[in-house]
């Protein structure tokens, strides 16, 4: 069978592109102007296609066979993010201000489009299923739609740690395209940018957490995290004191005059029960962690006659 190779165009701070293979069951999905996701030393990086061939120019130049080429992981788009006229554009302003492909692509695209788009997946019903007349042409999209129908809503993250592959994208796209699951992406509502949010798990005894282990992989700090709450940081990212682990959004960030999240006047001075009040200990005692409940965490006093209250 004839192999596909692709160039990309990565961004990182070196003036060339990179030869890989492209695994049989991505060859139609493999086209100038899509991203991909592909092993770059130790870590998994995110690339642009620039260029399809049949056989690998890179790999004759530097004397290698073609067995030695990597090969990518995933294709993440269904259609290109990068039309032939922009990674011409691109290719001249490279070559004219001596810049890497890669991240003059960066630089011209909105932010975060060097790296996944943090989406929720969920399928749609069996009966949507029985109407459109389609159904999982394969055992990887079948495994897909039985864990989303079984769990709900997952992240991709969620799906890749339970079915244990990171090559989902493809599949995902595939389903998408013929109506068996919807997919949408989570933006911050004032920056614009996509996030990775915390969600509900379907088990409430799971409760969402950031580990912090020091260089011999052993945990120093464990810190809860609330729902719907939004990550800064990627897993296995390095980390140092002061740095912003997780925000959570306030709804009066959306206002966009003077006032931002100034309280109205009539607030002030209505008499009733304002949202989200503080909740104050009505016994004194020593605290310890209940269960979860409605994806809260429970706090529990305890006095000296053994006395609780939540």
């Amino acid at each position: 069978m004839t192999e596909l190779y692709v160039d990309l165009a990565i961004p990182v701070a070196v003036n060339r592109i990179f030869t890989y293979s492209v695994p049989h069951e991505l060859y139609h999905a493999a086209r100038r102007g899509v991203r991909v996701v592909a092993p770059f030393g130790k870590r998994t990086v995110i690339g642009f296609i620039v260029e399809t061939s049949l056989t690998s120019q890179t790999c004759a130049e530097r004397g290698k066979t073609i067995p030695h080429i990597k090969a990518i992981h995933d294709i993440l788009d269904p259609e290109p993010v990068l039309s032939a006229d922009l990674l011409n554009l691109t290719q001249w302003m490279a070559e004219y201000y001596f810049a890497p492909w890669g991240e003059v692509l960066k630089a011209v695209l909105v932010q975060g489009a060097a790296r996944p788009a943090k989406r929720i997946v969920s399928a749609t019903t069996t009966e949507h299923e029985i109407t459109i007349g389609v159904r999982a042409t394969g055992p990887k999209q079948a495994a897909l739609l039985k864990e989303l129908r079984q769990h709900g809503a997952m992240t991709i993250a969620q799906l890749q740690k339970i079915l244990k592959t990171k090559s989902i994208h493809t599949t995902l796209n595939e389903l998408s395209q013929i109506g068996l699951v919807t997919m949408r992406e989570e933006l911050d509502e004032v920056t614009g940018l996509s996030r990775q949010v915390i969600v509900e798990s379907p088990d409430e005894k799971k409760q969402p957490q950031i580990l912090v282990k020091n260089e011999k992989g052993k945990v120093v700090k464990i810190y809860l995290l609330p729902l719907k709450a939004h990550l800064m940081v990627e897993a296995g990212q390095e980390v140092f004191p002061g740095d912003t682990l997780a925000k959570i959004p306030r709804e009066t960030t959306k206002t966009k005059d003077i006032t931002g999240g100034l309280p109205r006047i009539v607030e002030l001075f209505e008499a009733r029960k304002p949202k989200e009040t503080a909740v104050i200990t009505e016994i004194d005692g020593k605290v310890r962690y209940g269960g979860i409940s409605r994806g809260q965490r429970k706090i529990v006093v305890v006095n000296e006659n053994a006395s609780e209250r939540e």
